[in-house]
């Protein structure tokens, strides 16, 4: 009976040690030639941009790093979209002004080649940037806009400060007599610009038919009210046919008023100032008022100096 135990042990220990070496010939490793897994992003690199200043175009001896201003002073959204060479949206961020860290963005692609498109804007929404050549902003209303573009291509992760350029132009409205108590506000319907973006150009790229409405400030009803509206331009320098609405409480018109061929051009203010509503028709004139002859205009090229009309 002992020599049958003893036989018996020996059986197991001599499976077991089988058993142990198998186990140890499955997990040698791989030899040199074998195919090794691939390394997951092995070709990503972070692209980190920062929207350092916003900085209008100077168009005197003004030094522009003198008159740059911190994003945030100015805009409340900022988008950025990466895009492949063939216009194709990689990537895309927004970001409102009380993010955490606004204005910086990174961005973790494929290394190659890409177009960098960053707006500064202030609209209620961001802009619509899957199509690079057709850039939208909600319900096409346009805001004071900055921008950057480039072209670049990296291998190694890069980190770039960007200094953002205004590319729109404005219209500002100065009236300086009473407004009745029954206006309640403004209106301004305009053709010749656009509310379409080119992120290659930076240039407005759709004939736009713009309205914007603008409330009456309790405060400015006896004179001095002013009101402003922005477009993109679609060459440096164009023209606007703008006509401009006195609304009641319904919508109807109290006074109207066209301006044809109202100059505009990137980074600059076209200011028409004068009696709206004491003019050539009257102050109980309901009708269209196309004579502008009372406005005084002012142009000007650098957003703190201003070209003046009269009407």
């Amino acid at each position: 009976m002992k020599k049958i135990t003893f036989l018996l042990t020996n059986l197991a220990m001599a499976l077991l040690l089988t058993t142990s070496c198998e186990k140890a010939a499955f997990d040698e490793p791989a030899t040199p030639n074998q195919p090794q897994p691939e390394e997951t992003g092995a070709d990503m690199v972070t692209l980190t941009f920062t929207v350092a200043q916003i900085a209008p175009e100077p168009f005197s001896t003004i030094n522009e790093q003198s008159r740059a201003t911190a994003v945030g002073e100015v805009c409340s959204r900022v988008n950025v979209a990466l895009y492949k060479p063939d216009g194709e949206r990689v990537k895309s961020v927004n970001q409102k002004a009380d993010d955490a860290g606004f204005g910086k963005v990174s961005l973790t692609v494929p290394a190659g080649s890409y177009r960098l498109v960053v707006l500064a804007h202030s609209c209620d929404g961001n802009a619509t940037t899957t199509n690079m050549n057709k850039i939208t902003f909600p319900n096409n209303k346009t805001t004071d806009t900055f921008y950057y573009s480039t072209e670049f291509s990296t291998t190694t992760d890069l980190e770039q400060q960007l200094v953002l350029r205004r590319i729109t132009a404005m219209v500002r409205l100065v009236v300086k007599d009473a407004l009745p108590d029954n206006v309640k506000r403004m209106k301004f319907y305009y053709t010749g610009g656009s509310s379409t973006l080119d992120g290659a150009t930076g240039l407005g790229c759709v004939n736009s038919k713009q309205t914007e409405y603008r409330d009456i400030a309790a405060d400015k009803r006896g004179g001095g009210a002013t009101f402003e509206i922005f477009t993109l331009p679609h060459d440096a320098s164009g023209q606007l046919k703008l006509t401009i609405s006195a609304l009641d409480a319904s919508d109807n018109v109290v006074k109207e008023l066209q301006l044809d061929d109202v100059p505009i051009s990137v980074n600059t203010i076209t200011e028409y100032s004068g009696n709206f509503f004491t003019g050539s028709g009257g102050d109980d004139d309901r009708g269209s008022d196309t004579d502008a002859s009372g406005f005084t205009l002012t142009v000007e090229d650098q957003w703190e100096k201003v070209n003046t009309y009269s009407y």
